[in-house]
Formats: C-alpha cells, structure tokens, sequence
C-alpha cells in the first residue's frame, strides 16, 4: 500500500516525535538525577509514556487516512494530528522541563488539548462512519 504525501508526512512526524521521546527516557536512566533530582525520573517516564502513546496514535491516523474518503473526516484526522503535535509539545515538553524549572500550567494546558485531540479523533470516525454508510 503507496502512502500519500500527507500520511508520509504524519508518519515523519510521529518517528521525529517517537526519536525525541526515546531520547528522553534513555537519559532518565543515564544521569537525569545527577542534574534533575530525585523526582525528575518518575516524571521523564510519565512524559515519555504520553508522547509514545501519542506516536503510536500518530502512525494509526497514518494508516488510515488514505483509506478514509470522506473530505470533513480528513479533515479532522489533520486537526487531530494538530492537537496531537501542540499539545505533546506542551504536556511531555513541560514535564521534561519541569524539574529544570518549566511550568507546570504549561503541562496542563497541554493535556487539555491532547484531550481534544482525542475529541476531534472521536468526531473523525464518527463523521467517517456516518459517510461510509451513504
């Protein structure tokens, strides 16, 4: 199955974000508490969990958004990827850098809209399955 230049371009991004992620948690293993304290580990492997599950996430709109066919659930599937990308980048980037001094509100703002994404996720397959039955 040939990938779109859209959906190359989601998995690019997910495997950028699946690197970062992988990075991150092997420096919580080698050397994290030396500079972040004691603390700082429990929340690199929290931060790491999130942003890898929102890679996995990212791959699966990959795959399926050249199979869907319906433009407004496309649509959403990019909106999705869009939440995705700004709220991992302030959630897991604010957990990374909290023990170094980040805000915390940073990272809860960012798990609102990582909430959203979630949301726009739910009415993409809604709109897909609805469109799939016409």
């Amino acid at each position: 199955m040939q990938l779109s230049r859209t959906a190359l371009g989601i998995v690019l991004f997910a495997v950028i974000n699946g690197l970062i992620a992988q990075a991150l948690e092997s420096y919580t293993a080698h050397g994290l508490v030396e500079v972040g304290g004691d603390y700082a580990p429990t929340l690199y492997h929290m931060a790491a969990k999130y942003h890898m599950w929102h890679v996995l996430t990212l791959f699966f709109i990959a795959l399926i958004y050249d199979r869907i066919t319906a433009k407004a659930a496309r649509g959403l599937l990019l909106a999705t990827v869009g939440f995705f990308g700004v709220g991992t980048i302030m959630f897991c980037g604010a957990m990374y850098g909290v023990p170094f001094g980040a805000s915390v509100y940073i990272a809860a703002t960012g798990a609102v809209i990582l909430m959203a994404g979630w949301v726009v996720f739910t009415i993409a397959a809604i709109a897909a399955f609805v469109a799939g039955k016409s």
